[in-house]
């Protein structure tokens, strides 16, 4: 007995919808990480660049600590005066990154300004209440934003990819049982006409001769393993560079904490690494290339399946062709 169309529904599982929703809280984290950490700052000092310079006279500085759940960090607090015209400012902006240290970095930068020094600031033309006490742009903590906005980013994106796949997988699995269904539905009511839907030519669409083909070619699967791994191990070389030549915190222990951190920032770089490799040597492997009689076919009837391989066959120790519908 035909099986109605009705009853012919795809397995049930973890929606796709919801697994893109949860990997876009990550991808909206880390954009806005981004915004930020990195693109506020980059965008102060490149507008510093056109500010006028005046003298300012430091009226508090003083540590500020930050603690966490693990260690506690420190940062410089300035408070200033500065006047432009007949008017008189204060500010509290030291440089256009704020960001925070070990407590020797911390009073090494107060050492450098202590109260009651006279220094040059920097203000804004248009908006003489916006300026900074130095103009000057860190490597360390641009790096650090930016890997930070990678892994939420990445991790975010891979889960949304993850997400696409279970939905694109549904739909496909959806479609190959709703094909024979509506097969064996026409076949059962030759004598009376059926209206075509969108299902009857789609079913159209595969009943004929289907080669099929890969998703992603060799060279773009070894050009996005490339990428990947040019990014990721770029910016992880620069940071590790920083980090050898000038340790953030000023003790062993802390510094070789930190490096515990980055040990599966570094694991997974090494992946990367082996991916593009892999995919690297895949160009050179055999190419197998599969055609069917028929995209769709009943219960009962037959189909022809053909295969050819070029390249490297020699290579070849077991080929098992599997085709699921």
């Amino acid at each position: 007995m035909a099986q109605p169309i009705s009853e012919a529904k795809p397995k049930t599982g973890l929606p796709g919808g919801c697994l893109m929703l949860f990997g876009s809280i990550f991808v909206i984290a880390g954009l806005w990480g981004f915004a930020v950490m990195f693109v506020m700052p980059l965008a102060t000092y490149v507008s510093a660049m056109n500010w006028q310079s005046t003298e300012c006279v430091i009226t508090s500085a003083e540590i500020e600590e930050h603690e966490g759940e693990d260690s506690t960090s420190y940062e410089a607090k300035f408070a200033y005066t500065y006047t432009v015209g007949t008017r008189e400012f204060t500010g509290t902006r030291d440089r256009a990154q704020e960001f925070s240290g070990s407590r020797n970095a911390a009073n090494e930068r107060l050492s450098e300004l202590p109260v009651g020094t006279r220094a040059t600031c920097w203000y804004q033309p248009s908006d003489p209440s916006e300026s900074l006490l130095d103009r000057s742009y860190s490597l360390l903590p641009a790096i650090s934003s930016l890997l930070l906005v990678s892994v939420f980013c990445g991790l975010g994106g891979f889960v949304v990819y993850l997400g696409h796949r279970a939905n694109v997988g549904k739909k496909n699995e959806q479609q190959s049982l709703l094909a024979p269904a509506i097969l064996r539905s026409r076949r059962a009511s030759a004598r009376s006409e059926l209206p075509i839907d969108e299902s009857d030519r789609l079913d159209e669409q595969y009943a004929g001769p289907q080669r099929l083909t890969p998703a992603q070619t060799r060279f773009k699967r070894l050009a996005l393993a490339a990428f990947m791994a040019l990014i990721w191990n770029g910016i992880l070389s620069v940071f590790g560079v920083v980090i050898w030549n000038k340790p953030p915190f000023g003790n062993v222990v802390a510094n070789f904490a930190l490096g515990v951190f980055f040990l599966p920032f570094i694991a997974v770089g090494a992946l990367l690494i082996y991916s593009t490799f892999h995919s690297f040597l895949a160009l050179f492997a055999p190419n197998v290339s599969v055609a069917l009689s028929s995209g769709a076919v009943a219960r009962g009837e037959e189909l022809d399946v053909a295969w050819e391989v070029s390249g490297g066959i020699r290579s070849i120790e077991k080929l098992t062709l599997c085709i699921v519908g």
